[in-house]
């Protein structure tokens, strides 16, 4: 790696040169090189956004570059050589409170991170300005495993320099972007796609861009967008002015119409909608004035609807909130709006149409900020040069928290019924937390399922009512609760269960033993309603049928005399596959075939308590009652056969276990240690794949 020294004589050199590829690279280069040294507004607004929950993690150098993971933990990446006294070569972990998780390997590296993203199966790419990682040869880019560890399995990818940017699209494949000229051994200017495996993908179309890419993004189609210094791409240097979008397969995008930055575009966020921010240095977006940030139509015309922020200096990183906000970070001191000059320190908050949202405070950070990351709570992670940050200049070395005025309205999952808000998306049981803005009204409705009645709320909810209304202004959990009908009031929006009349005192009770073993498959499943009808008090009759009242279907039988069902579904050869994602989140392929032998297993129940009771009236009136159970198939007694995972029929490469076919017997569910069901999924995890049948077969 270049020192800064020779860095500034290249840089020089450069904006001297002869041609226009290295002017353009010398002048984005000069903003970066210390990487290389190593309305009325809510009342909580105007407290200092300035989170001092998070402590100092002391970081000794420039962050480039974080990443935050599933369990909250923090990726730091950067020019550093220590994170809270302890020695940690530009890459580091910290816990949620930003103490230094020692856990984290950390392995050395010789030169800077840039840039850091995360796969789904937890390993972490990086990438920047090194050449080793410890004592291995990875030029400019690595991966590591979730424990820090080197990940060797992953090839050295070859890269001749810096990498600013990663991309991972949804086959496991990762795009790099930068300012090489060569990958792998071969001319690939600044974009070069690699497999999942860090090998080259020459298939992937050269982009031919005649400057740097220093952003990447992927929209929702799997297109790619790249951003940079570059004003031509694609084979016959068609005008693409910073930005540029292609096909998956590396071609040039010419749907997608000439944005015309008049300066670096530095970072860019697809939104929801296919609305693209960019943020940068330019002063115009297609001749139209936008002061370092614009949006971007998905079709790459720009989009007047969003305001010129007017920023009077360089934006380095973008964020997109859950309610639509946006934020930037960069090395700006302020935004000229409504005639005068706002001063907001490096990071600033926008409304969803580019107006200043002057809720958030001045952050008042003291130095560049390079890096910007949201924690699932909506809390804002910034990392950079600064060393002070908050209204008190408080002491924050490279990394700062601020509070986004969202608090967490989470629920403990309900048995028994369900729980949704008016707003914000919360609907449990799925989704079970929400994140609202503190002085937000949030309307709750408890929902309970048939034969239960709604019994009120607990936690930080109270009242035995529903719909019940709530003011956010702090994180909440609550919880909901649900009795057998006749358990509670009978509130759920739409009125509660009713409970059957009590039998006379003159009365015989039968006890019904229900087949359970303890090892089903714990996934979800429907249920069935067992009803019992007493047309004579000494002689009961049991009949089943779905909840849903239709008859049960032609696999499954119920024995009124034993009280008990047959399972008896033979698997058809041949079935079609839709499969899931596999255990690193990728998609399979939904033309295999998988062959199955025609086995038939027994069928497991559960109810949720044991044994049941059934009440027969001694009046010889008839009588029903309902129980609720759930059923499943078993784990399979023994390994099924193997897989056919290829259209040639070709069998897989391994065994396949623990089924479990849905309830309505359409659906099976497996997991299998093969690894060619899919492309690419020697991952070293297991698969779990579902398969439907046919409505022919059944």
């Amino acid at each position: 790696m270049m020192s800064f020294l020779e860095m500034r004589g290249w840089y020089v050199a450069a904006c001297a040169g002869s041609t226009r590829r290295q002017r353009m690279i010398g002048a984005f280069i000069v903003t970066v090189a210390a990487f290389f040294l190593g309305l009325s507004s809510p009342a909580w607004a105007w407290i200092d956004p300035l989170d001092t929950t998070l402590q100092d993690p002391q970081v000794n150098g420039t962050v480039y570059s974080l990443a935050i993971q599933d369990d909250g933990k923090i990726l730091v990446g950067g020019a550093f050589s220590s994170v809270g006294g302890v020695a940690r070569a530009r890459l580091a972990r910290l816990n949620i409170d930003g103490s230094l998780d020692a856990s984290f390997a950390s392995p050395d590296f010789d030169g800077g991170i840039v840039a850091i993203a995360l796969q789904s199966d937890g390993k972490v790419v990086v990438a920047g300005g090194f050449n080793r990682v410890g004592s291995a040869v990875y030029r400019m880019a690595a991966r590591l495993n979730t424990d820090g560890t080197l990940d060797s399995s992953f090839a050295d990818p070859n890269l001749e320099s810096t990498v600013y940017s990663i991309a991972i699209n949804r086959d496991g494949s990762i795009l790099f972007g930068g300012t090489f000229l060569n990958a792998g051994g071969h001319s690939y200017g600044s974009l070069a796609r690699y497999s999942s495996a860090g090998v080259l993908d020459t298939t992937f179309t050269r982009s031919n861009l005649n400057g740097l890419v220093a952003g990447l993004a992927l929209d929702g189609d799997g297109k790619i967008l790249a951003a940079g210094t570059f004003t031509t791409a694609g084979p016959s240097n068609a005008n693409y002015g910073r930005l540029a979008r292609f096909n998956a397969d590396g071609t040039l995008d010419t749907s997608f119409i000439n944005p015309a930055f008049s300066g670096t575009v530095s970072k860019i966020r697809v939104q929801g909608d296919g609305r693209i921010l960019a943020g940068g240095s330019f002063a115009s977006v297609s001749g139209t004035n936008r002061g370092n940030l614009a949006r971007l139509n998905a079709n790459g015309t720009l989009d007047t609807s969003f305001a010129d922020p007017r920023l009077d200096a360089d934006v380095y990183s973008l964020a997109v909130q859950s309610d639509g906000k946006v934020l930037a970070a960069g090395n700006f001191t302020g935004l000229n709006t409504g005639g005068s000059f706002v001063q907001y320190l490096r990071l600033v908050r926008l409304t969803g149409d580019g107006a200043l949202d002057n809720s958030f405070r001045d952050p008042n950070l003291d130095s560049t900020a390079w890096a910007l990351a949201l924690q699932s709570n909506g809390r804002i992670l910034v990392g950079g040069e600064f060393t002070t940050a908050g209204s008190s200049s408080d002491p924050y070395q490279r990394v700062a928290r601020f509070d986004a005025g969202f608090r967490q309205l989470s629920f403990t999952r309900p048995a028994n019924g369900t729980v949704t808000s008016d707003t914000g998306g919360l609907a449990c049981g799925t989704t079970c937390s929400a994140l609202f803005s503190i002085d937000d009204q949030v309307t709750l409705t408890a929902t309970p399922s048939a034969g239960y009645g709604f019994a009120g709320w607990g936690g930080g909810c109270s009242g035995g009512t529903s719909p019940l209304t709530i003011t956010i202004s702090t994180d909440i959990t609550c919880t909901a609760s649900f009795a057998a009908s006749g358990g509670g009031n009978g509130n759920s929006g739409n009125g509660g269960a009713v409970t059957p009349p009590a039998p006379p005192p003159a009365f015989v009770t039968t006890p019904v033993t229900v087949v359970q073993n303890a090892a089903t498959v714990g996934s979800g499943s429907g249920t069935l309603s067992l009803a019992s009808s007493f047309a004579n008090p000494q002689s009961l009759t049991f009949t089943a049928t779905q909840n849903s009242g239709a008859p049960l279907p032609a696999w499954l039988t119920f024995d009124p005399a034993t009280v008990s069902f047959a399972y008896n579904v033979p698997i058809p050869s041949d079935l079609p596959i839709q499969p899931l994602a596999d255990a690193d989140g990728r998609a399979g392929r939904a033309d295999a075939r998988a062959s199955w032998s025609n086995t038939v297993y027994p069928l497991l129940l559960r109810v949720a308590q044991l044994p049941v009771t059934l009440t027969a009236r001694g009046d010889g009136q008839s009588y029903a009652t309902t129980i609720r159970m759930n059923f499943y198939a078993p784990r399979s007694p023994v390994a099924m056969s193997a897989v056919s995972l290829s259209l040639d029929g070709a069998r897989g490469n391994g065994r396949s276990g623990r089924s479990a076919l849905s309830w309505d017997g359409g659906q099976m569910v497996f997991e299998t240690a093969a690894t060619n069901i899919f492309p690419a999924s020697a991952n070293g995890f297991s698969d779990i794949v579902r398969y439907q049948a046919l409505s022919g077969d059944r």
